[in-house]
């Protein structure tokens, strides 16, 4: 991963925090740190790596609000319960509760699960389940992933700097 980002830079880290974004086995936090790390020794810059990384974010969790919004809760479970769903670590219970907390705490929880692994990869979708307006839901996502992926890049610069 490290060198996929060291040799084709922004796009890589859009690609890899897309993949991230569906695929929660996929750490963003080592993508992203990894990132803002080469920008103390690349010619990638902390704003650059912050647009593209929230990019990616916010592509995945579009498809992933379209999976819900086009999908029954049935319909879920069975694909969580599926070979798939295993091949990708996905629980039922985390399912169950992202709808339950997004239900009870309404669209905020968009913004607030960015900041918790695993979780701000499901809560888009019981966003597109019940058909969240796509604008309001492209906002807590945009802004959520913006300081989450801002965070960690910058987190590696500084142990960049430090190096």
């Amino acid at each position: 991963m490290l060198g996929l980002i060291n040799k084709y830079g922004y796009f890589t880290v859009f690609i890899l925090i897309t993949l991230e974004s569906l695929f929660p086995p996929i750490p963003s936090e080592l993508i992203l740190t990894a990132g803002g790390f080469f920008t103390t020794c690349s010619s990638m810059s902390l704003l650059g790596l912050t647009i593209y990384s929230t990019l990616g974010s916010v592509l995945g969790d579009i498809l992933l609000y379209y999976v819900g919004r086009f999908s029954t809760q049935s319909q879920l479970i069975h694909l969580v319960q599926s070979p798939i769903g295993r091949l990708l670590h996905l629980h039922i219970e985390d399912l169950l509760k992202s709808i339950d907390h997004y239900r009870r705490k309404g669209p905020k929880t968009i913004f607030l699960y960015r900041f918790v692994p695993v979780w701000r990869n499901l809560i888009s979708i019981p966003a597109g389940l019940d058909r969240l307006d796509p604008l309001i839901f492209l906002l807590y996502s945009f802004i959520g992933n913006l300081l989450w992926n801002f965070a960690l890049l910058y987190l590696g610069s500084l142990i960049g700097d430090l190096l």
